[in-house]
């Protein structure tokens, strides 16, 4: 699913979508540039979204690295994430992704 470039895109249609009967079968989930996504849409994505093995958060700098941290350890097909602009992310954050890092291509 792409909704890169939906500026009007926010937390509450992301939890919706993630808690819908889609979410959990969702495998492909792109939201660059998606400015008003926070790290309570993409904690959402992690609870729900467990089969994702692409997501975009590309530009979506209000998102906390907390969040794509906890969503690294909830989506274990995950191998291709951009993270570009995420500005958020810090080294403990980074630290704690470590781990999960290998399995990322891209």
């Amino acid at each position: 699913l792409d909704m890169s470039g939906c500026s009007l895109i926010n937390d509450i249609a992301v939890v919706a979508l993630a808690s819908s009967y889609s979410g959990p079968r969702l495998t492909t989930l792109r939201l660059q540039s998606c400015e008003l996504i926070t790290g309570d849409a993409v904690q959402a994505i992690a609870n729900r979204c467990t089969s994702l093995t692409v997501i975009n958060l590309g530009a979506c700098e209000r998102v906390r690295g907390s969040a794509i941290a906890d969503l690294m350890m909830s989506c274990p097909l995950l191998t291709n994430m951009d993270l570009t602009q995420c500005h958020q992310l810090t080294d403990t954050n980074l630290s704690r992704m470590a781990p999960q890092f290998t399995r990322i291509q891209r």
